[in-house]
């Protein structure tokens, strides 16, 4: 969710991955440690859940290494990115955009009110750092470095052809089996981590082969660059919203064409790059781009870019004020991880209201008797005084808001007659759930 770095490896063949695992564990447990000092989470777990490679020759390993943290009680897991570097050098931990005060109370209970989370090291912001090496007997050739970030197809900075990634991907695979000869405590091996391009990721999937990957992550800014003077006519435009849809079929269909045992992953997306739109990303009106299209091309991780840093912060970057949208990703997050029918309606015309009306047809679904609950539940996101600018969403009309005890507030819906129609009014997004809803598709 906020830009991130990558760790560093150097290390020679004949160590037998020896100095890999005792970098890689040791980094983990750092991290770990820190996370558990500075943000007060539960002990968190010291196991990798995912590694991603940019780069790897026989001098060197750049590795995107994502860490699970859990709480005592978790829930279902979104992804959260995290800014940390770790160098080789000692494996000392240095933060970029991490705020000093990570002992922050709204900071804190900002993330535990998600329950666990992933964190994702690695991202564009490796493209600004310098990196420093460790011990050497002699310097380091500068043709080594190389920022590892977002390399598939047309590539940004660099490009690395498809069969060239596959065969990496594959050796990074076996690495990891060496390290981690225990399936259960394995971690997951992700890619490519870059922007779709059609005929180079069916390239990458079917050279990669089976066993090697766990999750195919493409990352997303359809909203184009954040200076862009129509970005708020484009976050309000539904045609313009809706010609991402390809490239999340083309995703699925890739998947399940070449590698059907893993999932699609948006590995990182923040709406507009480059830092997001100043007057938009941190708005209401940046809910309207983000909801909806990954859960239905059956997409299983959706990393929002950033957690703080940049105008798309989901949480202000200096007083860790949670913005609309962190509101909208929890709402998401807390009723995507329970067993409910959800339905979730945007109504992004700024005059008209609409009134949805739910219908029983015999012929296709259950009786209504095979509704539990003569209530359903509903949540309606505006933005404050009817400005899709504002940076105050209101839940059913209640400003959201932390408590005095700087806690984020709880997230309650009406209770609306099951039978009545559903309001949707100008400039709104609308949960609706019915609880115990007995559908014969999930049967």
């Amino acid at each position: 969710m906020i830009s991130t770095r990558k760790m560093i490896i150097n290390y020679k063949e004949e160590g037998k991955g020896g100095f890999i695992e005792k970098v890689v564990k040791g980094f983990i447990h750092d991290v770990g440690e820190k996370i558990e000092e500075d943000i007060g989470f539960g002990k968190p777990t010291a196991n990798v859940t995912a590694i991603h490679l940019p780069l790897i020759n026989f001098h060197r390993v750049d590795i995107v290494v994502d860490v699970l943290v859990k709480n005592p009680n978790p829930v279902p897991i979104p992804l959260i990115d995290i800014n940390y570097l770790v160098e080789s050098d000692g494996r000392k931990l240095v933060s970029g955009f991490i705020p000093d005060d990570l002992n922050n109370e709204i900071l804190s209970n900002a993330l535990k009110a998600f329950g666990s989370l992933r964190i994702r090291l690695g991202g564009s912001l490796q493209d600004q750092m310098v990196y420093q090496f460790g011990r050497q007997k002699e310097c380091p050739r500068m043709s080594r470095q190389h920022d590892g970030n977002e390399l598939c197809d047309k590539g940004i900075s660099a490009r690395v052809e498809s069969v060239q990634y596959a065969n990496d991907m594959k050796r990074l695979k076996r690495i990891v089996n060496k390290i981690y000869p225990e399936p259960s405590t394995r971690p997951t091996v992700l890619g490519p981590g870059g922007f779709f391009g059609k005929e180079w990721f069916d390239s990458f999937l079917k050279n990669t082969g089976p066993g090697v990957l766990h999750g195919v992550t493409h990352h997303l800014y359809n909203l184009g660059h954040g200076v862009d003077s129509n970005l708020i006519k484009k976050v309000q435009d539904p045609f313009y919203l809706s010609q991402v849809t390809q490239v999340f079929k083309d995703v699925a269909t890739a998947v399940k064409t070449y590698t059907p045992w893993a999932g699609a992953w948006v590995g990182e997306s923040g709406g507009a790059y480059n830092s997001g739109g100043k007057d938009v990303s941190h708005t209401f009106a940046n809910g309207f781009w983000s909801l909806g299209m990954a859960s239905t091309f059956d997409h299983k991780v959706y990393c929002r870019q950033t957690l703080f840093g940049g105008n798309y912060a989901l949480l202000n970057t200096t007083s860790f004020i949670p913005t609309p949208d962190y509101y909208g990703a929890l709402l998401w997050h807390q009723l995507m991880g329970i067993w409910y029918h959800y339905a979730p309606h945007i109504n992004m015309s700024n005059s008209t209201s609409f009134n949805l009306s739910l219908v029983n047809d015999m012929s296709l679904h259950t009786p209504a008797t095979s509704v539990g609950a003569q209530t359903r539940e509903e949540y309606h996101l505006t933005p404050k005084d009817g400005n899709i600018q504002s940076d105050i969403m209101l839940l059913n009309g209640t400003p959201l808001k932390l408590t005095e005890s700087l806690d984020i507030p709880e997230l309650k819906p009406n209770l609306v007659d099951l039978s009545s129609p559903i309001k949707l009014v100008p400039d709104s997004i609308v949960f609706v759930c019915i609880k115990s809803f007995k559908a014969q598709a999930c049967s």
